[in-house]
């Protein structure tokens, strides 16, 4: 919406844009005024993202700002901020104003006239509503945090699919910046922001318990994006912005997110599986080396028969899992993950151990025999804990752990000589059920106690 000079007013965005720090907004405002005549200012005034707007003064011409309506018209032209108001529905909206002089401050240019606004329409990126309906689907919330109109990003905002896109606040009227952190999970659009407000809203939002992404792609976005949990920035961006990422979308597309979370999930998730499966063994390891460091009793394992335990409990499910896609949410904290699915069957085989050598006392059971009933007690429980630490199982993981127990049952019934089995008699098949039995109620009870715990550690 031009003033009635239009060469005048393009010859000055020209100038002013040229004379500003590069950004898409001066380079929307170069590439609709080429070839027109540039004039060097001789004293300029930055954008700041506090103001939100610059300036230039040129000599024989004046000074004109350009910044955001609502900071730039003046109540002497009240019925053209109610039209930037308007067009600011599906435009972001700039205004263009003259002045005698150039300040730092508005208030100190009150004598300014509004000559023209200027409607830029930002283009929406590629993929940008397919990877928000993504994120919807996997649970997460989606917030945009802009310098810009709120009005104008909520349509964005519901023209990409954002839920709650109406749920809009102007940051710029709050009297405090530390009341962010009170309203952070109130709005979903939150408009003129200051590079400061971003940062406070990021760490609002990580005080709440959430995990939090940050895109960016400007020199603003680098606060908050230090403070996210992770940052990712466009190629086209800032080289500020691309240093700060965790991360740079190399084609400036979204469509690479979904993938992103997808392989994240699957790295995190199988990590987990694998670091349990080892802190197993660790476990019950050590507390069986303690117990019987201290015992005249000879320690229930041969070497050869830590070679069947270790790479059917261990070594084949963590490879094979290893790469194994999954893309279920991650929540808790890993260590706390780790223990809770290692703790019952890394404690369980330790007492069940225990069980069998105490009732071997009873039911005079030779050394071999409690050998024998550890290690098929033992490769059982660590089977169990595969199966407890698999899950949610899948037709994989099933037919890993069905498959790994057909191995361990085929080489104790049919490899007895090689891996130093006897063979049981009446009264070591008694001592083997009673101490199932004892297994499975000792996972039980760890499982309940770690699960407690932890809950209770987390309040």
């Amino acid at each position: 919406y031009f003033a009635p000079d239009e060469a005048k007013v393009l010859r000055t965005l020209t100038s002013l844009s040229v004379a500003m720090d590069e950004n898409e907004t001066m380079s929307a405002i170069k590439t609709y005024c080429t070839g027109t005549e540039i004039t060097p200012p001789s004293r300029t005034v930055p954008f700041s993202s506090k103001k939100k707007w610059c300036g230039a003064y040129f000599e024989g011409t004046g000074a004109y700002v350009l910044g955001a309506p609502e900071r730039i018209i003046t109540e002497r032209q009240p019925e053209l901020l109610i039209k930037a108001g308007e067009l600011a529905k599906r435009f972001r909206v700039l205004c263009l104003a003259e002045s005698s002089s150039l300040s730092e401050e508005l208030d100190d240019m009150p004598n300014r006239t509004a000559v023209c606004l200027l409607l830029l329409s930002d283009t929406i990126r590629k993929n940008a509503k397919e990877t928000i309906s993504y994120l919807k689907e996997q649970g997460v919330s989606v917030r945009i945090i802009s310098g810009d109109n709120p009005v104008t990003v909520s349509h964005i905002a519901q023209a990409v699919g954002v839920e709650n896109f109406e749920k809009t606040i102007d940051l710029s009227e709050l009297n405090d910046d530390y009341e962010i952190k009170d309203i952070c999970d109130d709005y979903v659009v939150f408009g003129r922001t200051t590079p400061v407000q971003k940062q406070l809203l990021i760490q609002a939002m990580r005080s709440r318990g959430h995990v939090v992404a940050m895109t960016g792609d400007g020199v603003n976005d680098v606060l908050a994006m230090k403070e996210s949990d992770c940052s990712i920035a466009v190629a086209k961006g800032t080289d500020a912005a691309r240093t700060v990422a965790d991360m740079v979308l190399l084609d400036s597309s979204f469509k690479a997110i979904p993938a992103i979370i997808e392989e994240g999930r699957s790295s995190i998730n199988n990590i987990q599986r694998t670091a349990s499966l080892f802190l197993t063994k660790t476990i019950y390891s050590t507390l069986l080396l303690l117990a019987f460091l201290f015992s005249p009793a000879p320690f229930p394992f041969s070497p050869i028969q830590l070679s069947l335990i270790s790479p059917i409990t261990i070594g084949i499910p963590s490879f094979l899992l290893a790469f194994r896609p999954d893309k279920q949410r991650v929540s808790g904290r890993f260590i706390r993950n780790v223990l809770y699915k290692a703790l019952p069957g890394g404690v369980t085989i330790f007492f069940a151990v225990v069980f069998v050598h105490i009732l071997s006392g009873y039911f005079l059971l030779s050394n071999q025999q409690i050998s024998t009933i550890s290690v098929i007690l033992t490769g059982g429980c660590a089977l169990f804990g595969l199966l407890f630490i698999s899950f949610p199982l899948d037709r994989f993981r099933f037919w890993l752990v069905v498959s790994l127990s057909v191995l361990f049952t085929f080489a104790i019934l049919r490899l007895p000589r090689i891996f130093d089995f006897s063979t049981l008699k009446v009264t070591g098949i008694m001592v083997l059920l009673l101490g199932a039995a004892f297994s499975v109620l000792v996972f039980w009870l760890v499982k309940l106690a770690a699960g407690f715990v932890f809950k209770q550690t987390e309040k």
